[in-house]
């Protein structure tokens, strides 16, 4: 073994490359007295001894010890000095019986500044240990909106002022309450609520350091933060291996959300974007699944998406197709997705809502499968691709059409389409207006209002309006799936339904069969948005298909059948950018 006089000769030359490379004005400790002149503090608090981890241990609250030390904490004083001998001797008593005294530290901002124990911090620091114990003295700042770390801090604080920060420390405020509250859905209601959560950081913070990628630009608590909402946290961390392939998972988001921001991609690529890139290295069919779920919101989505699918089916017999129906529309579906994984298809669909996380789960479990989740929120710093419609196009010519149509000038919609991104009130609002100067149109929000607006739209005059179809029996068995909105002329005397003049429906098959015949066919591209670890962010409009306004021609004038035509094609040509801001004819309803 070496002698305690080679070790501190180490520690020493440590010291002196620290101080060479490093910038000048990190050489030496931070001092914590220096770092507080000028900033407002709020008081201190005695919060008692606990172990903190070393790294964490990053100076000395007053100047004169800082330059006996590098910022490493590595000793800069040659081996003749007094210094040299001290830390000897403490490194003989830290081999021979180990440090049991613990140092005095005050901490400020989640970091930790030596008062007493800069030897002990210094050996143990070039033992490579892991922590120490400390009596912690806390220093509070004072509130600063503007400051992340104070903000940070202060949820450490509001959860309870007694304990200390470690580990679990996060870039940006929100996410430890986040966590506290998903743990206080979970425990027991006599159980410490802390108990869960840093027992699951505990096991995933060693896991997490022994694969190394603490050289990734973020923290610990912010990876575990990442990994929770991922994989949940419910249910124990699983066992070594299984964790592992979790963490590489999760290593993989990671990464992708550090990266550049990708540049924007071209429409020419959008449209072959669907090609999966991964054919030529799997010599067998093309392999799709997809995981429908079922409730009373999923029902019709599901059965819109079991059809398309199953018209690939029909048309390309050598497709291997594997759909899975009927799962809770929530995270207790991941063991169907599993099954579905163990497919390796090359494109997992998921168009339920709440299968969000599932999906961004399975991309990251199976990282050469396209996974794309129907949805109209898209999260740029998820690898997840994503892909919808634009509700607002069909509304705002439904709104064109009710100009037209209203003998008392007066509209209503009730807003149907789930997430739109452009509100459809004021798409149908602005189409109104278009064709009928004179309307005025009055909106309600959510599928549950029909029951209560429809005394208030008699009150108003009326007779016409957009409405999902569970506001009306004569809309609840339209002629085909997919129907999530009708424009209905109205009953003056009750606001009850008298006739359909249109119907807004999604045709997922516009989306499905261009993606398949894309992959089947031959030289295509080997990458694009889709594939090899992209998240696009896909929005057809409805010259592409994905949602169709379908007339009742029948009730309607050739003339206004012709308008609704050249409407269509303007929006086709951009010629009808959505509106900004809510028309000036556009009333919302207080019930």
């Amino acid at each position: 073994m070496s002698t305690y006089e080679e070790l501190y000769q180490a520690a020493y030359r440590q010291a002196r490359r620290y101080v060479a490379d490093g910038p000048e004005e990190a050489r030496h400790l931070p001092v914590l007295s220096e770092r507080l002149a000028g900033r407002r503090t709020a008081g201190e608090y005695v919060l008692g001894v606990f172990d903190v981890p070393l790294k964490k241990v990053v100076g000395t609250c007053l100047p004169g010890r800082s330059p006996a030390f590098a910022g490493n904490f590595m000793p800069l004083l040659k081996a003749d000095s007094e210094l040299a001998a001290k830390w000897m001797s403490v490194c003989r008593a830290h081999h021979e019986e180990g440090l049991r005294d613990a140092i005095q530290v005050c901490e400020y901002l989640g970091y930790y500044y030596v008062m007493e124990g800069h030897k002990r911090v210094s050996v143990l620091k070039s033992c490579e240990a892991y922590g120490v114990s400390a009596e912690i003295t806390r220093i509070l700042p004072a509130w600063e909106e503007q400051d992340s770390d104070v903000a940070v801090l202060y949820e450490y604080y509001q959860h309870d002022r007694r304990l200390p920060v470690t580990h679990m420390w996060f870039s940006a405020p929100g996410r430890l309450t986040a966590l506290f509250a998903e743990e206080a859905r979970l425990v027991e209601p006599d159980a410490p609520e802390e108990h869960l959560l840093t027992s699951r950081f505990a096991r995933f913070r060693q896991a997490y350091h022994a694969r190394g990628f603490t050289a990734l630009p973020m923290t610990t608590g912010d990876a575990f933060y990442s990994y929770i909402e991922i994989f949940g946290l419910a249910g124990d961390i699983p066992p070594a291996a299984a964790l592992r392939e979790r963490l590489t998972a999760c290593a993989r988001q990671w990464r992708f959300a550090s990266a550049p921001a990708a540049e924007g991609v071209s429409e020419e690529e959008h449209r072959a974007a669907l090609a999966p890139g991964l054919l030529g290295l799997k010599p067998r069919p093309l392999v799709l699944a997809a995981a429908l779920a079922a409730g009373p919101e999923e029902d019709a989505t599901a059965r819109a998406h079991g059809i398309a699918l199953r018209r690939l089916a029909l048309r390309w017999p050598e497709l291997s197709l594997h759909i899975r129906t009927g799962l809770p529309p929530d995270d207790t579906a991941w063991p169907v997705f599993e099954e579905l994984l163990a497919e390796e298809p090359h494109f997992l669909f998921a168009p339920a809502p709440g299968h969000g996380r599932l999906a961004w789960r399975a991309g990251l479990m199976l990282p050469d499968a396209a996974v794309v989740h129907m949805s109209p929120e898209h999260h740029p710093d998820r690898r997840l691709s994503t892909c919808w419609g634009q509700p607002w196009e069909a509304a705002l010519l439904a709104g064109a059409l009710a100009g037209t149509l209203t003998k008392t000038d007066r509209a209503a919609v009730l807003t149907t389409a789930p997430g739109s991104e452009i509100p459809e009130a004021w798409a149908f609002a602005w189409g109104a207006s278009l064709t009928n100067p004179r309307a005025d149109v009055f909106c309600c929000e959510g599928r549950d209002a029909w029951r209560g607006v429809k005394a208030a739209f008699a009150l108003h005059e009326v007779d016409t309006a957009w409405l999902p179809p569970q506001a009306d029996a004569r809309m609840a068995n339209l002629w085909f799936p997919g129907v999530y909105a009708c424009l209905c002329a109205l009953s003056r005397a009750d606001a009850s339904v008298a006739d359909i003049w249109a119907a807004a429906a999604w045709h997922w098959s516009a989306f499905y069969m261009p993606l398949t015949e894309a992959a089947l066919s031959a030289g295509l591209p080997s990458a694009g948005p889709f594939s090899g670890g992209a998240a696009a962010c896909r929005r057809l409009s409805m010259a592409e298909g994905l949602i169709r306004l379908h007339l009742v021609e029948t009730l309607l004038a050739p003339g206004t059948r012709r308008l609704t035509e050249v409407l269509r094609a303007a929006l086709a040509h951009g010629a009808l950018p959505p509106p900004e801001s809510p028309p000036s004819n556009l009333t919302a309803l207080r019930l």
